[in-house]
């Protein structure tokens, strides 16, 4: 049987999904749960300034491959974050590729 596509007001959903997603994070990423999937296999990390706190946010599911990206955010203290400055030699193997989630 055939998938069906999800129409754009589905990835629109999906996406708004993704961008709650991070800002719940109390308990750790281990119970976040993937909008698109419906797995609990979401990771994250914030990469930014520490000292303005203004950075980007990567966020991704390891288990449909799938992450969005999203730029110009605040970095909640108390969450995964990496400063610009820090050594990023070890990004690739903290952000795995994956497919961009596109929801338009």
């Amino acid at each position: 049987m055939k998938k069906r596509k999800k129409t754009k007001m589905e990835k629109r959903k999906i996406f708004y999904e993704w961008l709650r997603l991070v800002c719940d994070d109390k308990e750790g990423s281990e119970f976040l749960v993937c909008p698109r999937c419906k797995e609990k296999a979401v990771d994250y990390i914030y990469i930014g300034d520490k000292k303005s706190m203004i950075g980007y946010l990567q966020t991704w599911c390891n288990s449909c491959k799938y992450r969005i990206y999203i730029s110009r955010v605040i970095m909640p203290e108390g969450l995964k974050t990496r400063d610009f400055k820090d050594d990023m030699s070890d990004l690739p193997e903290i952000i795995p590729e994956f497919k961009l989630f596109n929801p338009y």
